[in-house]
């Protein structure tokens, strides 16, 4: 809570004694994943976990701090410099031959390049508030594991389980995928269009490392 709650509010204020904007980079984790369909900017946040209650609390603080803020949710993210889920199924592949995922979670997997570039282009205007960014269309993490192997031709085993069976300490929304409402609203590629990309600058660095 002192980083993501208060943290981003100090920010938020810092930037508003100079006058500047500030973005704020939040979670479909605020939501409590009981929709059926998308949820969009208007949507009444019940975060689940003490993450998502961190992240709305950041929102809150920085919108109250800042008139000139920008909060951009986003989703299940992955790329490069740093770990993810993509990367966390390649190599259980490459030392196991087979993963088990759940197939009761669904959200919409968004490549950092891609939301990085929606950034750049949102901040250049003047659209303060709360803008959904994430990767269109919507996928369990089972699907995810299956299209991310399939694209990166490797072979392995991916068995489903439920996030009960798993038994993780944190719960984590049903259902999260992200849409925007907004009229002028900045759409990101699909998420195969994502993983295809991030895929494609994995490999040229780690051949441009000599891996």
């Amino acid at each position: 809570m002192a980083v993501n709650g208060s943290g981003a509010g100090n920010v938020a204020a810092a930037a508003a004694t100079v006058g500047a904007k500030v973005v704020l980079a939040s979670s479909d984790y605020v939501f409590d994943g009981e929709a059926d369909t998308p949820y969009v900017e208007t949507d009444q946040p019940a975060p689940i976990s003490a993450y998502g209650r961190t992240k709305l609390a950041g929102e809150e603080a920085t919108v109250a701090a800042n008139q000139r803020a920008f909060v951009v949710r986003s989703s299940w993210l992955f790329g490069i410099g740093g770990g993810n889920f993509v990367e966390t199924m390649l190599r259980l592949a490459a030392d196991h031959g087979e993963v088990l995922v759940v197939r009761d979670q669904v959200g919409s997997p968004t490549y950092t390049w891609h939301l990085a570039y929606g950034i750049v282009r949102l901040i250049e205007g003047g659209a303060f508030g709360i803008h959904h960014m994430a990767a269109q269309g919507q996928v369990s993490w089972y699907d995810f594991a299956r299209e991310i192997f399939d694209q990166a031709k490797v072979e392995c085993k991916v068995l489903s389980a439920t996030s009960d069976m798993l038994g993780r300490p944190a719960r984590r929304p049903a259902f999260s995928a992200l849409t925007s409402q907004r009229e002028h609203a900045i759409l990101l590629p699909s998420w195969r269009d994502g993983l295809s990309g991030y895929l494609a600058q994995r490999q040229a660095e780690r051949e441009a490392a000599g891996a």
